[in-house]
């Protein structure tokens, strides 16, 4: 996982995968979760596999993609036919696919203004939430996350309680 969806820590899949090429093992990440929030340079990162998803994009649900390193050799998943070469048997999805890539182009446009964006809103969310309970505590790492992420404790309250 290139980054945890839960608290948004971001995995170091780089060296990761130095130490799995140096021992000659595959290695896949998902990074459904950083795709789209953070620059991903599969040239100078090692890895096998990666996989991401247009959802996380706002692209069309249902359609993804794996990167595989040149020279890597996969089983097909269906047998029967010459489509996503010879690895998947069956009509591929156009219509999505190309969402998929207007999805990615559209967001590469904003992606830096938009990480910008989620940073700021999650402290100032954080900061004011403060106010109001400041015994709230941050479990997502303060710097190195997933922008969009911010995960929160309160210590103290019932988590079983319900408004009256």
């Amino acid at each position: 996982m290139h980054a945890n969806n839960e608290i948004g820590t971001i995995n170091p899949i780089q060296e990761i995968a130095e130490l799995a090429a140096e021992r000659r093992l595959a290695f896949h990440s998902d990074a459904v979760q950083t795709f789209g929030k953070l620059p991903i340079d599969l040239r100078n990162t090692p890895v096998t596999l990666l996989s991401i998803s247009a959802h996380k994009i706002y692209g069309p649900k249902g359609i993804g993609a794996l990167y595989l390193r040149r020279g890597v050799r996969l089983a097909p998943l269906l047998l029967g036919g010459k489509q996503e070469r010879e690895r998947r048997a069956g009509t591929e999805n156009v219509a999505a696919i190309v969402g998929f890539g207007k999805a990615t182009e559209m967001m590469l446009a904003v992606r830096q203004q938009e990480q910008r964006r989620l940073q700021a809103l999650a402290e100032t969310f954080l900061q004011r939430l403060q106010t109001i309970y400041p015994k709230a505590v941050r479990n997502s790492p303060a710097h190195d996350r997933l922008p969009g992420i911010l995960n929160i404790s309160f210590p103290g309250m019932d988590s079983l309680a319900t408004a009256a």
